[in-house]
C-alpha cells in the first residue's frame, strides 16, 4: 500500500524512487473508462521536461485506492525544487506542486508551494496569492506546465512580500487564539456536545511549537506552528460516547492528497486575511 502524502529532504529523486512512491507517474495508458477524447500524456514526460528546466522532483506520492484497476492510474502528487539554485523565501524555498491522475479524477494541476526547512513542512500557497494552473489532458500539456513553472518564478517577489508581511505582523494573544480556533474548526469541524475538550486545551495545543525557534508571536511563526499541528496531527481531545464512556482521541496526520492541499490553502488564506486586517488598522 502506498502512503498518500509524505515529504522527503532536498535530494532529487531518481525514477526508481518515484516508482516506489507513485507508480501512477509511469502509466502508459489511461483507465479503460475514460472517453476517447481523453488526450493521454504520461506524467513522467512532464517530470522529465521539468528536470530539463532545473526543477528536480523531491517528493512523489499517490492516493490509496481499493479499485485494483486504478492503483497505477490514481491521483498522484509530486513536488519539485531547484536544488542547485534554490529560490529562497526567508527560511523556506519555493516549490512546484504537481497533481495529476489517469482515471478521470484529476487534470494536471500546478500549484506554488513553500518548503520550510526548519520543520520540513510543505505549504501549498492559496490561489489568492498564486493562481493555480489546471490543464486538461492533451497534446500541449508539457509546454503549458513549463510555462506555468516560469509563472511561479515571476511571482516569487509577490510570494516573498506575503511572507515578509506575515513576519512583520505581530499578533496579540487574542488574535492568535482566534487563528488557532478557526483553523481547528476548519480542519476538524464544529465540536458537538459530546466533546469535553476545553477551548483553552484546543488553543494551547494548536499553538504549541515543536521547536524553540517557533516560540515567537508574529503571524508567520504562528501560521507555521498551526499549519504543522493541523497537517501532522497530534492534538488530543476527550469525548463521551453514546454509552457514557469517556474516550481520548488524537487527531491523525493529514495524509490524503486533496485534503492536505485544501487545508494548506485555507490556512494560507486565513493568514493572508489576518495580515490584511492588521495592515488596515
Amino acid at each position: 500500500m502506498f502512503r498518500e502524502l509524505s515529504h522527503t529532504g532536498n535530494e532529487a529523486l531518481t525514477n526508481e524512487q518515484i516508482m516506489l512512491g507513485a507508480p501512477s507517474v509511469f502509466a502508459i495508458a489511461p483507465h479503460h473508462e475514460v472517453s476517447a477524447r481523453y488526450g493521454f500524456q504520461p506524467t513522467i514526460d512532464v517530470v522529465d521536461a521539468l528536470r530539463s528546466e532545473g526543477w528536480m522532483p523531491v517528493d512523489a506520492t499517490q492516493k490509496n485506492v481499493r479499485d485494483s484497476s486504478k492503483r497505477e492510474l490514481t491521483t498522484h502528487l509530486l513536488r519539485f525544487r531547484r536544488i542547485d539554485d534554490d529560490i529562497r523565501v526567508g527560511d523556506s524555498v519555493v516549490e512546484l506542486v504537481l497533481k495529476n491522475a489517469h482515471d478521470r479524477s484529476s487534470a494536471f494541476v500546478l500549484h506554488a508551494g513553500i518548503f520550510r526547512m526548519a520543520c520540513a513542512n510543505g505549504i501549498v500557497i492559496a490561489d489568492s496569492t498564486f493562481n493555480k494552473m489546471s490543464v486538461r489532458h492533451g497534446k500541449h500539456i508539457v509546454n503549458d506546465i513549463i510555462e506555468g513553472s516560469y509563472d511561479i518564478i515571476r511571482d516569487v517577489p509577490m510570494i516573498v512580500d506575503h511572507v515578509e508581511g506575515m513576519q512583520s505582523t505581530e499578533l496579540s494573544a487574542g488574535e492568535r487564539m482566534i487563528f488557532a480556533k478557526t483553523a481547528y474548526t476548519f480542519a476538524h469541524g464544529e465540536r458537538d456536545e459530546n466533546d469535553l475538550t476545553s477551548d483553552a486545551s484546543i488553543v494551547n495545543q494548536m499553538l504549541a511549537p515543536k521547536r524553540h525557534s517557533d516560540s515567537g508571536h508574529d503571524l508567520w511563526t504562528t501560521f507555521n506552528v498551526i499549519q504543522e499541528n493541523v497537517i501532522r496531527g497530534g492534538v488530543k481531545t476527550v469525548k463521551i460516547n453514546d454509552k457514557g464512556r469517556v474516550r481520548r482521541n488524537t487527531k491523525r496526520a493529514v495524509n490524503n492528497i486533496d485534503k492536505n492541499i485544501k487545508l494548506n490553502k485555507a490556512l494560507w488564506e486565513m493568514a493572508t486575511h489576518m495580515k490584511n486586517l492588521k495592515a488596515a488598522h
